[in-house]
């Protein structure tokens, strides 16, 4: 999404501007976790929060064809799925990889 689309969308939405964070994040509790291991905890729990806020004001990422295929093709289960069909038909795994 483009600065045009954001901007639109920022003054379409009728609502106030605030975060969404849901609950509170704990910074204070009977962990026994070092200092930096809350610490990333805690960044990752914000960064998370953050963007799933900037998905809902920008709505959700929109990739070329290209890099849908390949995440498709990539996935773990698309990779099982084509290693049966590979089996049972007794075709090698590229040949079967091109037709996906």
């Amino acid at each position: 999404p483009g600065i045009f689309r954001e901007v639109f969308l920022y003054f379409r939405d009728p609502h106030p501007r605030q975060l969404h964070g849901g609950e509170p994040i704990p910074l204070v509790g009977a962990d026994e976790d070092s200092l930096a291991t809350r610490a990333a905890k805690y960044t990752q729990l914000a960064e998370t929060r953050i963007e799933r806020e900037r998905c809902v004001v920008t709505g959700a990422v929109v990739l070329p064809p290209e890099e849908v295929k390949e995440r498709l093709l990539h996935s773990a289960s698309v990779r099982d799925m084509m290693h049966q069909i590979s089996a049972e038909s007794s075709r090698p795994m590229e040949s079967v990889y091109r037709e996906a």
